[in-house]
């Protein structure tokens, strides 16, 4: 059966059973380019494209920044226009938006904006009076901030945390003798002796003074100045020993813990 090409329109000799359309694989592979081949959208530029990519837009471009270009303005799908102008609402100076995401805005200038937003017009203004905490200054504060400790300056609020946080309100607070004075000859007897009898080393992780590059630390287990039991003392590194001055949960830990080491 003779058929005539699809593509170059010339005859070729074919079963009837066989539906062809082209008299060969050059005649098919050429129709398909020219199937797939398009202008670009923004510079004319003729472009062939892969296969199925001309199905998923009406508009085909040659290079990512050709899109980019025909994207740029009124052709974008988010346009809003721009260069519009406005006046000021504080000094009704005019002025001209160049993006479309300020279209709200309302002043020329971050000056103009500072003069309206200043004092009793500021969105967070509110008439609140109050004293600073540590030299009892007189100073404005917002409405979350009533009822606290409130400074005037850092430095106020350092002094006056240091303050805060002696006595009871602080986390290593225990019975309030801390600040006592230790027995007579404690530290020229009784830490050298509990030094010397655990070897100069500290008795948890085993560090000695060398390491320390200083002398190691005497610890009161039941936290009682004037217990000098030896049973009472043990040696500690200075990072072993803040260990112990933790919360009660944590001191009473470690008191059964130290107990039962100097035991062995």
């Amino acid at each position: 059966m003779i058929k005539i090409c699809f593509f170059c329109k010339k005859e070729y000799k074919a079963k009837p059973s066989i539906k062809r359309k082209f008299c060969g694989k050059e005649c098919l592979l050429k129709w398909g380019e020219q199937c797939r081949t398009f202008n670009c959208f923004n510079c004319n530029k003729k472009v062939i494209l892969k296969k199925g990519e001309f199905k998923k837009t009406k508009r085909h471009f040659c290079t990512r920044a050709c899109f980019d270009k025909f994207q740029i303005g009124s052709n974008n799908p988010s346009w809003k226009g721009v260069k519009r102008s406005k006046n000021c609402i504080v000094c009704n100076s005019e002025f001209v938006i160049k993006k479309t995401g300020r279209l709200n805005q309302r002043f020329c200038s971050l000056s103009c904006r500072d003069k309206l937003l200043k004092g009793e017009n500021h969105f967070l203004y509110e008439n609140l009076l109050d004293n600073c905490h540590n030299c009892k200054k007189e100073i404005r504060i917002t409405k979350r901030k009533v009822g606290k400790r409130n400074f005037c300056s850092r430095e106020c609020a350092d002094l006056g945390h240091s303050k805060y946080i002696r006595g009871k309100n602080n986390g290593r607070f225990m019975h309030g003798d801390g600040d006592g004075p230790y027995p007579p000859d404690w530290n020229k007897r009784f830490k050298s002796i509990i030094r010397d009898r655990d070897g100069y080393k500290c008795m948890i992780c085993s560090m000695t003074e060398e390491e320390h590059k200083k002398l190691l630390c005497v610890h009161h287990i039941d936290y009682d100045k004037e217990n000098l039991n030896e049973d009472n003392l043990i040696t500690l590194c200075k990072y072993c020993h803040g260990k112990m001055h933790g919360r009660m949960e944590q001191r009473l830990l470690w008191k059964e813990k130290l107990s039962k080491l100097l035991e062995k």
